[in-house]
């Protein structure tokens, strides 16, 4: 990880820093400082208070989505339902999942890494790396979209996720 921080900290189209989510603690590095926006959604039956921080760097987006279920809600097919929502939005094909351990994230089935190509809504192509996971009550999207990704910046992002 310190590597491939210290590869793209050379480049000016990346300012890494370290942004920390009061609501859940969890901290993670954005090449660029995100804008943060919030919205209900549904997943898998029901609705959410769903804040997305996001910012764009190096021709590639990079975003945290989540969101904090109620109650006594399994984590386990909300994450399945997102993450299918997720590739059908960009259409995605040749969709390569794996394990992708966090510590101190719950362990469900659900919780992959995967990438995938996909297409933009106005058709042009793109690659998609996208990480799912649950802590407590919280579920997470954490996700760099471009259409030619640079796997340093990738993996700085979605590596650089620490859980309190």
């Amino acid at each position: 990880m310190l590597l491939a921080l210290a590869i793209s900290a050379c480049s000016p189209k990346f300012n890494w820093r370290e942004v920390r989510l009061e609501q859940s603690g969890v901290a993670l590095l954005f090449p660029c400082k995100p804008d943060t926006q919030a919205r209900q959604v549904e997943l898998d039956g029901q609705t959410v208070s769903m804040t997305l921080l996001g910012c764009s760097a190096g021709d590639a987006s990079f975003a945290l989505a989540y969101a904090r279920l109620e109650e006594g809600s399994p984590p386990g097919p909300v994450l399945q339902r997102w993450r299918e929502l997720t590739l059908s939005n960009l259409g995605a094909q040749g969709v390569k999942e794996m394990a992708y351990p966090l510590p101190g994230a719950r362990r469900d089935a659900q919780s992959v890494r995967l990438g995938a190509a996909g297409r933009r809504p106005d058709g042009s192509s793109l690659v998609a790396q996208a990480f799912w996971f649950t802590q407590d009550r919280w579920v997470y999207q954490a996700s760099v979209l471009a259409e030619r990704p640079r796997e340093a910046e990738v993996d700085t992002f979605l590596t650089s996720i620490r859980l309190p």
